[in-house]
């Protein structure tokens, strides 16, 4: 039954975390490169960067000193970075007493650096500029005839929105090379030519389209450099040895070429831990199935591949050539296939066809809307055991850097994602944060257990099991008090049997979108204590019965001096109703609050109380399962709308029920006297769950007019009731059926139009003259 609220003095949670704590923001980097086995002054303009702000990074830090005279805007650090670090295109953040800020990318390598200026002091050298408008950026430098040069322009694979053109002039003004922003560098440009002659070279910048967005910012690298893009192959299993190899490289043949890793992290492949390296780590895909590699020898030879999930790493080597697989299928299933080439800087602009054995096509893609490689599903016809994967390059080149991965999926089988808000929490020393999960499922409907593997014991967790069927979760994260080191954690969410395990993505950001894996981290802090904290006065323990109120006891606990007003606030893994309304003479759809879990009249608590029972209201129609909820306490300052802190108490779990049900003893077809004399009843028992007292109304639906509804009261401490049913004396005689006998019950003798209905169980009644 539909609920109207008449005080609608209520509040829904938003799907945020919960924690208000001035966390850092960084915004810009001075320079945006560090030398490694040098002292590197850097610094850092953001937001809310004290107090104790320190560097925490992707590669080790030696040494780092906060200088003199920091401010909540602007810190300077001096720093030294090992002579041996993996070179590459990095991140850093600022983690501060008050949380970790975002990502911002750095890049980092041996090379001396200095700012863009009309000549380059000698090469190799790193040069920090800025690039905006039409501007053409000119520099030179002195170069030595045979030298192999590689001008490489890092801006957008260090969140710069330039889009760098770079060009190289010799001393008469020839045109020695050029690059415009390649897809295979994020939109970065790079050239390299052999130096013909002894003389002076001068490179000219410009942004592709002479109006160039900011933030401009460039590092322009300059010398006999050595850079390593991209891997083949490009997948690894998840926690296997593998042997992959750098392609799209200048690396000399046999030189550090193959690495063998076991358990790998996720991050990009640290290769330049030696010479002058340039551009990005090569990044991998890590994956939880069987990864194949191309076979060396035939490239026109079938090789066998397993049943989905598989995954085929391999490389269009040679001009022309057509890379072909059998692969296992089930007749029936349904499989995707998705090529990942373009999209990993691979200069493949692939075809994929698949193909029974004797060389019929199935299925065929060389575009997909927004995606740059192909992609299809296909449902294997039911006589076949085995498909023809095939892969060409439409554009006919091929090269040792023109590696994909096809990637094979069996819809039919069951899996499920898991996705976070935020990539980054603190939570204040000895108190609660709450973060929701979603969940996208495909097949499997079981439970879904949360854990954060490695989590340190001065961290717990709640609200550990999304229920089956359900797509939200809400995790619950306590600190208790101590100092912590920053942590980069991973939330992992495994089925109840404990066969799928998938790790949990934060939302895409700028730094992600250059390195992915970054979205497999979330950043946990132990943060300077909140002036509160919320706990639970005594267990929220359930059940909540449908259509009633339920108390949630919370207590407050407040630092020295602390006399804001604190209000409350709700977080469940509910999705909320959605109903259409009219606004403007149009259908919209806006929240249905009356079928909302949500808080009746949240009070606002004064300095001098510290406790509260606050009432949770469960909707009429609230679905029968487990529910996760938490409150959130709102600190605020003196306009008692500003929130200067925020904290949760931790998740509750509580079961959803029924509260009532009703049952019949007397028989379902009765006699009903129209007017006086002795006429037929109702008999049954009210079967409420524990504690549940609230008075029953046990009557009749579905009358036609002029036939009253009969009821009868049955106190909360009853449970037989009796209904006599009589009609006035000018009621027709005749046989009523598909009449309903329930139970109703008032929840809020203030809102006699919030009800909730039992169970109906259908009697037919005879009326008969008296």
């Amino acid at each position: 039954m539909k609920i109207r609220l008449l005080v609608p003095l209520l509040l829904v949670s938003a799907c945020i975390p919960s924690s208000v704590v001035a966390a850092p923001v960084m915004n810009k980097l001075t320079p945006v490169g560090l030398q490694a086995g040098q002292d590197v002054v850097l610094t850092v303009d953001g937001t809310d960067l004290l107090p104790n702000p320190r560097l925490i990074a992707s590669f080790p830090i030696e040494t780092q000193q906060l200088q003199e005279n920091p401010t909540a805007n602007k810190v300077v650090l001096k720093l030294r970075i090992p002579a041996n670090v993996s070179a590459g295109i990095h991140t850093i953040r600022i983690a501060s007493d008050r949380g970790s800020s975002n990502y911002l990318a750095i890049a980092v390598d041996r090379l001396p650096q200095e700012p863009f200026g009309e000549k380059i002091s000698a090469i190799p050298m790193a040069a920090n500029g800025q690039l905006a408008g039409g501007a053409i950026l000119k520099t030179q430098f002195n170069g030595t005839k045979g030298m192999q040069v590689v001008v490489d322009v890092e801006a957008r694979r260090l969140g710069s929105m330039a889009r760098p053109v770079v060009r190289l002039i010799d001393s008469r003004g020839t045109q020695l090379a050029w690059s415009p922003p390649q897809a295979s560098l994020q939109g970065d440009a790079r050239c390299e030519v052999q130096l013909p002659a002894d003389g002076t070279y001068t490179i000219h910048l410009h942004d592709l389209l002479y109006k160039g967005p900011q933030p401009g910012h460039f590092r322009l690298k300059v010398g006999e450099l050595q850079y390593a893009d991209r891997l083949h192959p490009i997948g690894v299993q998840r926690g296997q040895s593998a042997s992959v190899q750098p392609v799209s490289t200048n690396l000399p043949g046999g030189q550090g070429m193959t690495i063998t890793g076991e358990n790998l992290s996720g991050q990009a492949l640290g290769i330049g831990t030696s010479g002058l390296f340039s551009g990005t780590r090569p990044p991998l895909v890590l994956s939880n199935h069987v990864e194949i590699v191309e076979l060396a020898g035939d490239a026109e030879s079938l090789q066998d591949a397993p049943l989905a999930p598989v995954a085929i790493n391999g490389q269009i080597d040679r001009a022309g050539q057509v890379d072909k697989y059998r692969l296992a299928v089930k007749p029936g299933s349904t499989l995707r296939f998705d090529v990942l080439a373009s999209r990993y800087g691979a200069a493949i602009d692939g075809v994929l066809a698949i193909l029974d054995e004797q060389g019929k096509q199935l299925a065929r893609n060389d575009d997909r809307g927004g995606i740059s490689d192909p992609g299809l599903d296909l449902t294997v016809p039911a006589n076949l055991n085995h498909v023809i994967v095939q892969l060409e390059n439409l554009n006919r080149s091929g090269s040792p850097g023109h590696v994909y991965r096809i990637s094979v999926v069996d819809l039919g089988q069951p899996d499920f994602t898991i996705s976070m808000p935020t990539n980054r929490l603190g939570i204040p020393a000895g108190a609660s944060q709450s973060i929701k999960v979603q969940v996208a499922r495909r097949g499997y409907n079981g439970p879904i257990q949360l854990s954060i593997p490695g989590l340190p014991s001065a961290i717990t967790l709640s609200g550990t099991t999304i229920p089956a069927g359900t797509n939200v979760g809400l995790l619950g994260i306590t600190a208790t008090s101590g100092d912590l080191s920053q942590l980069d954690i991973q939330l992992l969410g495994k089925s109840d049997d404990g066969q799928l395990a998938r790790h949990a993505q934060s939302a895409a950001t700028a730094a992600s979108r250059i390195q992915p894996w970054l979205r497999d981290n979330l950043a946990v802090s132990i943060v300077e204590a909140a002036p509160i904290s919320a706990s639970w006065s005594s267990p929220a323990s359930g059940p909540i019965m449908q259509g009633s109120f339920f108390s949630l006891p919370v207590q407050l606990a407040r630092g020295d001096g602390v006399a804001g007003n604190v209000r409350f606030r709700l977080e469940t893994t509910q999705v909320i109703p959605k109903k259409k309304v009219k606004q403007n003479k149009k259908d919209v759809m806006v929240d249905d609050l009356d079928r909302a879990l949500r808080l009746e009249q949240p009070p606002m608590l004064d300095a001098a109380t510290n406790q509260a029972v606050l009432k949770l209201w469960v909707p009429v129609d609230l679905p029968i399962r487990n529910w996760d909820l938490s409150v959130v306490g709102e600190l605020l300052a003196a306009d008692n709308k500003t929130v200067v802190a925020s904290v949760a108490t931790p998740v509750t779990t509580l079961e959803a029920r029924v509260p009532m049900k009703i049952t019949l003893s007397s028989e379902a077809t009765i006699e009903a006297r129209a007017g006086d004399g002795e006429t037929g009843h109702l008999k049954g028992t009210i079967q409420r769950e524990a504690g549940y007292a609230m008075p029953v109304s046990v009557t009749l639906r579905g009358l036609p007019e002029g036939y009253p509804a009969p009821s009868v009261e049955v106190p909360g401490d009853v449970s037989d009731f009796d209904l006599e049913v009589r009609f006035p004396e000018s009621a027709k005689p005749m046989e009523l059926k598909n009449i309903q006998l329930v139970g109703v019950v008032t929840p809020d003798p203030a809102r006699q139009e919030i009800t909730f209905s039992s169970n109906a169980i259908p009697v037919t009644i005879k009326v008969v003259a008296p």
